[in-house]
């Protein structure tokens, strides 16, 4: 309900119409406009909680140190099963569900489907490289499970029936550039983590 305002369709005369309410015309103010703005508000609410967690993501530290076991039970749920040094990837969960909510407001199916496979490739690239669950068996099964999505968006663009071919060329364009920049931004990551001065996971020994 949030993005129905963004939601419209082309028809050949050029003319943008909402999916849900076909007699109302896209980007041409009036009704339209208002119903934009009470979406912006209501987007608010998911920006917002993503907000507190990352100020719950900087105090953690401090009320950590001082023994504050009532922030630790009551916030319990962002932090406990994931590894404190990675406690910041509950903000990649959050931000990737909030963007793969936001992708039916895109008009066109094929540049749905590609934004999709980049914020699954992303995350899944994040994954295997800090592994933020405590558990293994849980790196591995977030690992198998986004693959699958993965595989099965991919699978469901030979469903989509596409006339934009100039949109669709372009888009491709744009997967094999990030695909041929992905591999030597991995390769100086790697060559970083392998070089870079390791500290000792403690301040003072007793």
């Amino acid at each position: 309900a949030i993005l129905s305002p963004v939601q419209c369709n082309l028809h050949p005369n050029r003319k943008w119409t909402l999916v849900q309410y076909e007699d109302q015309e896209c980007w041409n103010g009036g009704e339209h406009t208002s119903m934009i703005v009470v979406g912006c508000l209501w987007l608010a609410m998911p920006v917002g909680s993503i907000a507190t967690v990352v100020r719950l993501m900087r105090i953690f530290p401090q009320r950590i140190s001082a023994g504050d076991v009532q922030f630790l039970n009551t916030y319990s749920f962002l932090f406990s099963r994931i590894k404190p040094e990675t406690r910041w990837f509950t903000l990649v969960f959050l931000l990737r569900n909030l963007f793969v909510a936001l992708v039916p407001s895109i008009p066109n199916a094929i540049s749905q489907i590609i934004v999709i496979q980049c914020l699954f490739a992303v995350s899944v690239g994040l994954t295997l490289c800090f592994k933020p669950w405590r558990l293994p068996a849980s790196n591995a099964l977030e690992v198998f499970s986004q693959v699958c999505i993965l595989a099965l968006v991919s699978f469901s663009a030979f469903f989509i029936r596409e006339t934009e071919v100039q949109n669709v060329a372009e888009l491709a364009l744009v997967v094999v550039v990030v695909c041929l920049a992905a591999f030597p931004a991995g390769g100086l990551f790697m060559i970083w983590r392998r070089v870079r001065p390791r500290h000792k996971p403690y301040l003072w020994f007793l």
